[in-house]
């Protein structure tokens, strides 16, 4: 949703957002914030913010 907002953005601005979309994705899909966020991501069914 919203997504072609991103578009375009330095890493500068969007790093900051992945880390906060990382934390989302760790609550919701209830994973160890340890663990590596790409498979939770597949499970949920969302792309990285870059993309």
């Amino acid at each position: 949703y919203c997504t072609s907002f991103y578009y375009g953005l330095p890493d500068s601005t969007l790093y900051p957002l992945s880390k906060a979309f990382n934390s989302v994705a760790h609550l919701v899909a209830r994973a160890p914030f340890v663990s590596h966020i790409s498979p939770y991501l597949v499970l949920l069914h969302w792309l990285p913010i870059k993309y």
